[in-house]
């Protein structure tokens, strides 16, 4: 044998993973690893030699001689608030455990024992967990500070969430008074959109904040090293692709409410109103009355103690039967007739109801004027661009 050879069967005959074979080292992985600022997964349990070595975040290494080992196990327990509690651990030889690891790694650690001579794993669901052995440790298996910076961007999101839907409310109320009763349902869209976008927004600022941090570990950090191909942070295709995808369907959504909806009540409402309105025309009954406006007046119990005013207008008629009659006036296409706390006005009623009546002027208003109009073509905008967007959309679902 050549001294060529030799030295290619002593570099063939090292071992990689500590148990004297050149394959592959054993190593055990949790289902979904947690990554730090630089893209690395540095939680796992390896066999080195005679030693079960177990790497956390930190730069922790816990070495356990492989002769003190008898057994893994693992455990889930579901608990009422929150996730399931899970996690796996190292047993020694009287059932204790020597090292503890949280989070899900059943997907190969029977793979992982049967390559390293271990026995089955014990699993336990119920009950208490094993008892610690002396020398028991804590595998990090989460950077430090990643539960308060969780908490802290969740109060963020939750923030930027109240921000959205009281800065929707607020749009909403800059509606004019035409718009009428369908206001009410602009300001329960304008909050339901305000907390999509604001949970949108939250979440995106998380993102490129979270995207920020691991730049700066990167510019800074003293190694130099960058992650591999394979662990690499940076957004790739499919990835953008999915969350243009997600953005799409918050599109879709918004259309969803909006456009239908507005268009639902506009045209209810409208043709509710030329009902009436056709209704008086065609068999109304003129008579003298009084259009009476009550004035409400609330004191808000807030710090700033705003004055809230609320028009309360009736009508008041005596029908040619001698019935006096006292109804609320209908507000047609958001318009009311009013000329003070107490008017003259000729009404007209229905004589088989009385209790439906509308003052003379009113009808002669259109019921699709004013904003009115406005909300047919917004809600028929949003309603055409639903239908022509929903094949897409529906067919880019299918494709995934």
């Amino acid at each position: 044998m050549s001294g060529r050879q030799a030295k290619k069967g002593r570099r063939g005959s090292r071992s990689h993973g500590g148990g004297g074979s050149d394959r592959e080292p054993i190593e055990l992985r949790p289902d979904e690893p947690i990554r730090d600022l630089l893209g690395r997964t540095p939680v796992r349990l390896r066999i080195e030699g005679d030693l079960l070595v177990g790497y956390g975040f930190g730069h922790q290494r816990v070495e356990i001689p492989r002769s003190s080992v008898k057994s893994l196990g693992y455990y889930y327990k579901a608990r009422y608030r929150g996730g399931p509690r899970r996690g796996l651990v190292v047993l020694d030889g009287e059932g204790r455990m020597l090292l503890r690891a949280k989070g899900s790694w059943t997907k190969k650690v029977f793979a992982f024992s049967a390559k390293a001579g271990l026995p089955t794993p014990q699993h336990r669901d119920e009950g208490r967990l094993w008892r610690r052995a002396k020398g028991y440790r804590r595998l990090r298996t989460a950077p430090r500070g990643a539960e308060p910076a969780t908490a802290l961007g969740v109060v963020f999101v939750l923030a930027v969430v109240m921000l959205g839907g009281m800065a929707g409310l607020f749009l909403a109320r800059l509606l004019p008074a035409s718009f009428g009763a369908v206001r009410l349902l602009f300001y329960g869209l304008a909050l339901i959109g305000g907390i999509i976008a604001g949970a949108v927004v939250g979440g995106q600022a998380v993102k490129c904040a979270t995207e920020a941090l691991k730049w700066m570990a990167r510019l800074v950090t003293r190694s130099g090293e960058r992650p591999s191909a394979a662990a690499s942070t940076r957004t790739s295709p499919r990835r953008s692709r999915r969350t243009r995808s997600e953005f799409a369907q918050v599109v879709v959504l918004a259309l969803l409410i909006f456009g239908p909806i507005v268009l639902a009540a506009t045209l209810s409402n409208g043709i509710q109103d030329e009902r009436l309105i056709n209704r008086l025309r065609h068999h109304g009954v003129r008579v003298s009355g009084q259009v009476w406006d009550q004035v409400a007046v609330s004191n808000s119990t807030g710090h700033r103690r705003d004055v809230g005013v609320e028009h309360h207008i009736h009508l008041q008629f005596v029908t040619n039967g001698n019935r006096l009659v006292w109804t609320a006036e209908p507000a047609i296409d958001g318009h009311r007739y009013s000329k003070g706390p107490l008017s003259d006005a000729t009404i007209v009623y229905d004589p088989a109801n009385p209790e439906t009546a509308a003052v003379a002027q009113q009808l002669r208003w259109s019921p699709w004027g004013g904003g009115r109009t406005g909300n047919l073509v917004f809600g028929s905008a949003l309603t055409v661009a639903l239908v022509v967007y929903l094949p897409f959309w529906l067919r880019r679902r299918r494709a995934r």
